[in-house]
């Protein structure tokens, strides 16, 4: 979503492709997420050495997505995880046999909350790089209503002026740099 707002920011559907963009943000996720993958890699590694083949998947796949949730839960907001447990709280009380008190969130309201939360930070991403380039538009679309220039299409001067504004700016480094940062660091 961050990315595809530059595309949406500059104008034209042409200068950027979204298998670009699909291809460059599955890259930036990589390049974050790989030391988290070898970390978890490593204790499944470990942890799995000295156990036999039977219960091997089994101590792998719980490692693994104990690690996951160590991993996401910093990432959530607050707000998210709290909203998806009162729903499966309210969805799990109907069970006579469910205890609040011991409830812990299951792993799919850690993963619903996970994509809520990064979805809403996306759009956020994408609003920060969405007004500059709306700046300019109206800044371009107020020079050219004070000189009259109707018979001429402001876009014909924006687009360029914004794709400067953004190479002069650094803009691929800085939104990737943010994208990482946010990936890696867990900060939502």
């Amino acid at each position: 979503i961050a990315l595809s707002s530059i595309k949406i920011g500059l104008g034209s559907r042409d200068i950027i492709g979204f298998g670009l963009i699909g291809l460059l943000s599955f890259v930036i996720s990589l390049y974050a997420i790989y030391p988290k993958y070898n970390e978890i890699a490593k204790k499944c590694s470990d942890c799995c050495k000295q156990i036999d083949s039977a219960q091997k998947f089994s101590t792998e796949f719980n490692l693994l997505t104990e690690e996951l949730a160590k991993f996401i839960k910093p990432r959530i907001s607050p707000n998210e995880l709290d909203r998806f447990t009162k729903q499966e709280i309210v969805n799990l009380s109907k069970n006579p046999n469910f205890d609040q008190n011991s409830y812990i969130a299951s792993y799919r309201v850690l993963m619903v909350a996970y994509l809520v939360s990064e979805l809403k930070l996306s759009f956020i991403y994408a609003l920060k790089i969405i007004i500059p380039f709306v700046i300019i538009d109206f800044v371009v679309l107020i020079v050219f209503a004070s000189f009259e220039l109707q018979s001429i299409s402001p876009v014909v001067f924006s687009l360029p002026l914004k794709l400067a504004v953004f190479l002069i700016a650094d803009g691929w480094r800085l939104i990737i740099e943010s994208l990482i940062i946010g990936i890696s660091s867990g900060v939502s």
